[in-house]
């Protein structure tokens, strides 16, 4: 410290004990800058649900034309529709509505972090109607190296119309529609952050139910030991053991 003749002067012991006492004081605020800070970083849950009959598997919801969540692998997922559509409309399916169905354009689902072996729960498909599964990146998307056609199951009670089958990257129509559920799953030489579902056909559309995975749809790879904290969670925790530190300082001073 420097007096008013600007000379070095050395700090009395009271000095150091009352900046001690004020870092002290805004350890209160500590939780409060913590819990802003995870809550600012954190999207909404995506909403999950039972595929029928298959229930290993981890299916989410798309409610509408776009939206965001957060997997419970942490990863964001995020869906746009361009095309038309008939938005959450029921079709008397009790088992997979309400749909967001596509009578047209293309939905595209897009990862924060890297995945593999991901794809589509489709409820419904009219008649001759097709859809091209692609996956990549932001830029560049191709048909998978596999698409597969994981189940095809008729909604109980109704009719079962006619079956659709995926031939290379592309779920299509045998002349009829059909009233069920579809599971395709995409899988790549190397992960993606980009899923793709592009119509194709008539204009008659597909009901997609959910993006959905066997697996927990997680980067692929052994999962992480530790969390490694950002520049700001290592102040927090520098400033957290400064305010220790003076707390025990103040107190062995008192006792001197």
């Amino acid at each position: 410290m420097k007096d008013i003749s600007g000379r070095f002067v050395k700090p009395s012991p009271g000095f150091w004990l009352k900046a001690f006492r004020a870092l002290r004081a805004a350890a209160w605020l500590l939780p409060l800058l913590w819990l802003s800070h995870s809550t600012a970083v954190q999207a909404q849950a995506c909403t999950q649900v039972t595929v029928l009959n298959h229930p290993s598997y981890q299916a989410f919801r798309t409610n509408g034309a776009s939206g965001t969540c957060t997997l419970p692998s942490g990863i964001v997922m995020s869906w746009n529709h361009v095309g038309a559509n008939r938005g959450l409309t029921s079709f008397g399916c009790s088992s997979y509505d309400p749909t967001y169905w596509m009578d047209g354009g293309t939905m595209t689902v897009t990862f924060s972090q890297p995945v593999n072996n991901v794809g589509f729960t489709i409820w419904g498909l009219d008649g001759s109607d097709a859809a091209d599964v692609t996956v990549g990146n932001s830029t560049t998307q191709v048909a998978p190296a596999t698409t597969n056609n994981e189940f095809t199951d008729p909604c109980p009670g109704q009719g079962v119309g006619t079956p659709p089958s995926v031939t290379g990257n592309s779920v299509h129509g045998n002349g009829g529609g059909f009233f069920g559920q579809i599971g395709v799953r995409a899988t790549d030489a190397a992960p993606y952050t980009v899923l793709k579902l592009a119509v194709t056909g008539t204009g008659g559309g597909f009901g997609m139910v959910a993006v959905s995975s066997p697996n927990p749809i997680a980067p692929p790879g052994p999962p992480v030991s530790s969390i490694v904290p950002t520049l700001s969670e290592w102040g927090m925790v520098i400033l957290a053991l400064l305010i220790a530190l003076g707390g025990m300082w103040a107190t062995l001073r008192r006792r001197v």
